[in-house]
């Protein structure tokens, strides 16, 4: 959800947007855990993802759904807490609920889970405390 800015503007002249969020809120039009939602496979010609890792238990699932929404030559663009950056909730606070997962992304452990997933092209950036990355779903 919309917490604090979304990317949705960017994305003006797409043919269809889907925001995604575990809960109902400002810009997700689906509701439940990416792993659990229903989204056509090949579809997508752009997955985003922004500090989203850092707060699902099992980060790997985010980019294994990218992989398999994701048409052949789609991009993933990620976003998410790397190394140093202290713990903040999920809804914006200055730290996380009580039973709220958080954990620091590992900038080579995002490699990793994107090229397992069957990425190419990766990029893994770092700046500051944040971690970006970009991959391709190959042809």
């Amino acid at each position: 959800q919309d917490v604090n800015g979304t990317v949705r503007a960017i994305f003006h002249d797409a043919a269809a947007y889907v925001g995604n969020d575990i809960v109902a809120g400002p810009g997700v039009d689906v509701v439940g855990p990416i792993e659990s939602v229903d989204l056509p496979a090949d579809w997508f010609d752009v997955v985003v993802s922004t500090e989203v890792l850092e707060h699902h238990r099992h980060p790997y699932e985010v980019v294994r759904v990218a992989y398999r929404v994701l048409k052949r030559g789609g991009v993933v663009i990620l976003t998410a807490a790397g190394p140093g950056r202290p713990p903040h909730g999920a809804n914006g606070g200055r730290r996380p609920e009580p039973g709220e997962w958080y954990h620091n992304i590992d900038p080579l452990g995002l490699e990793g889970w994107l090229r397992l997933a069957g990425f190419d092209d990766v990029e893994i950036d770092v700046l500051g405390s944040d971690v970006r990355a970009t991959a391709v779903k190959g042809w």
